[in-house]
């Protein structure tokens, strides 16, 4: 991977279950990460 795009991909999933029983369905939306105390950067190995 050349760069990190971490506006695009720094976000949390969040998956809810709409409607009961056995016919109920998925919702998948997102939420952006909150930065407190660690920015985040490149792994250097």
């Amino acid at each position: 991977y050349p760069d990190r795009n971490d506006a695009e991909y720094m976000q949390h999933t969040m998956a809810y279950k709409v409607g009961d029983g056995l016919l109920s369905d998925i919702r998948l939306d997102y939420k952006p990460v909150v930065q407190t105390r660690y920015e985040p950067m490149e792994r250097k190995y």
